[in-house]
């Protein structure tokens, strides 16, 4: 039996990695709550059976012989039962994280862009400490086209009651990205 994970393994996770953190290094102004939003109006199902199909099928067909033997049968059940509630967990956060990513990512790659000037106040500003300590920034604004709250990412702090003017593109889904 080996220990340690196999050089595929290995490259499965850093290209999951590489496709999750793709557009929140290329795209620098970007709405990932309405790409949220559409995830889980339309995508929460399957996103759910496919986690749950993923984590039951590694667990029987790789993991299962890695488990301590036990003469109870009720551990052994709870065993099995916690360790493929746990696998599903992580798959649906990967999975979510995949769909976000394809989500915005194709909205700014794929498909015509209608460009926009965007000259409005901003509403709220919100910074958020990742894990790695970077400061993510995120601004609400009155949309001047549709009239709706967004919620976007940018590259830097600003005030509330500051003007953000930007000339963004409007995507294949229809959300607000910028590249510069």
């Amino acid at each position: 039996m080996k220990k340690y994970p196999s050089l595929t393994f290995i490259g499965a996770m850093l290209m999951i990695a590489v496709m999750i953190a793709f557009p929140f290094f290329n795209i620098s102004h970007f709405e990932p709550h309405s790409a949220n939003k559409m995830i889980y109006h339309h995508l929460l199902i399957p996103i759910l059976i496919a986690s749950l199909i993923g984590a039951i099928y590694l667990y029987v067909k790789y993991l299962r012989k890695f488990k301590q033997k036990t003469p109870s049968a009720v551990k052994k059940i709870l065993q099995h039962f916690f360790n493929i509630a746990a696998m599903f967990f992580v798959f649906s956060i990967i999975i979510d994280g995949l769909t976000l990513s394809t989500i915005v990512t194709t909205n700014a790659y794929i498909g015509p862009s209608k460009k926009i000037t965007i000259k409005a106040e901003v509403i709220r500003y919100e910074p958020y400490r990742g894990k790695t300590g970077k400061i993510n920034h995120y601004i609400e604004f009155k949309n001047p086209v549709g009239n709706k709250i967004i919620k976007l990412h940018v590259n830097r702090q600003y005030e509330a009651g500051e003007l953000f003017i930007k000339e963004m593109n409007v995507g294949l889904w229809g959300q607000l990205y910028s590249m510069d």
